[in-house]
């Protein structure tokens, strides 16, 4: 049982024995979303990118076009801001989760 990690834990004056398992002691940790940053939901490939860097964009600009799943699907600016970087080029094959566009507000 060294896998598992004991610990006591107090609500409203009970005292309680709890256990964490190696999937919980494991766990990838919370870091707060960067709301400049733009990624991938599901994985595809670029068809096209509209935005350069230096560029100025507002809320809901289209930035690229990445099919997934047989669907052309838009990728729009979230906020206002400028482009600082551009981490991909059509034809990019993109797995989920992958940075695609960094924007400063």
């Amino acid at each position: 049982m060294s896998n598992i990690k004991y610990d006591k834990l107090e609500i409203d004056g009970v005292h309680y024995k709890t256990t964490f398992s190696k999937k919980f002691i494991n766990r990838k940790p919370w870091t707060a979303p960067d709301p400049g940053a733009v990624v991938t939901y599901i994985p595809g490939t670029v068809v096209e990118v509209h935005a350069r860097e230096g560029q100025a964009v507002t809320r809901g600009e289209l930035l690229c076009v990445l099919d997934a799943m047989k669907m052309r699907n838009k990728v729009l600016a979230p906020a206002d801001g400028h482009v600082v970087k551009i981490h991909v080029k059509k034809g990019d094959k993109l797995p989920k989760n992958t940075l695609m566009f960094e924007i400063e507000q």
